[in-house]
């Protein structure tokens, strides 16, 4: 099955790990959980007056608490962080996790020990768990069974020019769905740094993007949602599961004859792609700079092809590298990899050119080869570099051109020193140009 998203509305999430969101469609098992503490409740409470309850667990976060009992609605609430390693919730419990003081600590933390020692959240048919403050879960593998239902929604939505405190934090999570689970995100402020979040689903979402207009309140696959923010909140968070293309490849070549590198890369999909803009760094990765942008195919199920062409390279060679910041037509962007090329420095030669008149009073300037044992037919590549606007690339490529380039530019900028670099295979030869 193929997802149908639109990235068509603003992120409100914060994440250090780019498209850290997967949607997988397919029915997954769910993996084993046992508690290691049971609480039987007994029946009462309301969705507006639910049963408080408190588990004492181990403070070295080994806990994993089970529920049964009910039917009911129970609200467990902290005056400080609990660390869990897993919450399982069984039928007819419908269970808040939340805090009583104002702070701006986590209520809980549901986490495994590492990537392989994993925690657990199990909501099992009929039953509900609402995270409803802020919340961390880390190497924790959830899964809603049945008719089961999962909310994020915050009781605080802030108050004056302070934010709300409703962050969600998934890293290295598996969320595994049955057909009729239930998500509902609310008051939601979705965070998903290192390995983020994988949604394992049998059913398609269609929701989101200008094709589709959902009813309030409605639902869709296993989100439901009774008021627009939380149909946008559904939005936000599936949206980051769609890359905004898919790389086919993306390759770097030195061409020394032109002493250019040459970028070829090629999409399988794109998703609202505005457009591409090609970064370098020399010799490191640390400082980057914006050298040309290519225009993308916007949306396309089919491959696109694209290719830029540095010409300017640095002189002094060196490992050249590139990457791709991609951006969607909402601005968001996103790096691809890194790819490099070799490229040899220049050799610096004097006496090869001569140019004349020199001074030149703006009514005649030409390009003379001196030295023919130096020039073998290369292509040439000129810039003047000028007082006042730098360094200009040159579109000539034969003595003639250049020159006549190079009359127009110092008769536009005016009196003054300019230099004239001429390249030629390897080799490099600036000369000094006077304009009166």
């Amino acid at each position: 099955m193929s997802l149908k998203l639109a990235k068509s509305i603003a992120w409100l999430f914060y994440f250090s790990a780019i498209f850290s969101t997967h949607i997988i469609f397919a029915q997954t098992n769910c993996p084993t959980c046992s508690p290691t503490i049971s609480r039987s409740l007994t029946a009462g409470g309301t969705i507006n007056n639910p049963s408080g309850i408190n588990v004492n667990v181990n403070d070295d976060g080994s806990s994993i608490v089970g529920f049964s009992g009910g039917p009911g609605v129970y609200a467990w609430t902290t005056n400080a962080t609990v660390t869990l390693k897993g919450v399982i919730v069984n039928s007819g419990v419908n269970m808040t996790l939340g805090i009583r003081n104002d702070g701006n600590r986590e209520a809980f933390i549901i986490r495994g020990f590492s990537p392989t020692d994993r925690g657990c959240i199990i909501v099992r048919d009929n039953a509900v768990l609402d995270l409803a403050w802020i919340s961390t879960m880390e190497n924790v593998d959830i899964c809603v069974e049945g008719n089961g239902k999962i909310v994020f929604d915050s009781d605080d939505t802030g108050a004056g020019n302070r934010p709300p405190r409703n962050t969600y934090t998934f890293d290295g999570v598996v969320l595994n769905l049955s057909p009729e689970a239930e998500i509902q995100i609310g008051n939601a402020n979705i965070n998903l740094p290192g390995a983020g979040l994988v949604i394992n689903t049998p059913v398609e979402t269609e929701i989101c993007g200008p094709d589709f207009t959902p009813a309030i309140p409605g639902g869709s696959g296993n989100f439901t949602w009774t008021n627009r923010a939380q149909l946008s909140e559904i939005c936000k968070l599936l949206s980051l599961s769609i890359l905004p293309v898919e790389y086919l490849y993306f390759k770097s070549t030195f061409l020394a004859q032109e002493r250019a590198v040459r970028l070829n890369w090629a999409t399988a999909k794109e998703w609202e792609n505005s457009h591409f803009e090609i970064e370098r760094a020399v010799n490191g990765v640390r400082s980057w700079e914006k050298i040309g942008e290519v225009k993308g195919a916007g949306w396309s199920e089919m491959p696109v092809e694209y290719f830029f062409t540095d010409e300017q390279l640095p002189l002094t060679g060196g490992n050249i590298f590139y990457r791709l910041r991609q951006v969607d037509f909402n601005g968001d962007f996103a790096y691809s990899e890194v790819v490099s090329a070799r490229v040899p420095s220049m050799q610096f030669t004097q006496g090869v050119w001569r140019v004349f008149p020199n001074p030149t009073n703006g009514n005649a300037f030409r390009i003379e080869l001196l030295d023919p044992k130096r020039y073998n037919g290369e292509t040439l590549t000129a810039n003047l570099i000028t007082p006042l606007a730098g360094k200009k690339p040159l579109g000539g490529n034969t003595t003639q051109a250049i020159g006549e380039e190079v009359l127009g530019l110092v008769n536009v900028h005016g009196k003054g020193v300019y230099i004239l670099e001429i390249t030629w295979g390897n080799r490099v030869e600036h000369i000094k140009v006077l304009k009166q």
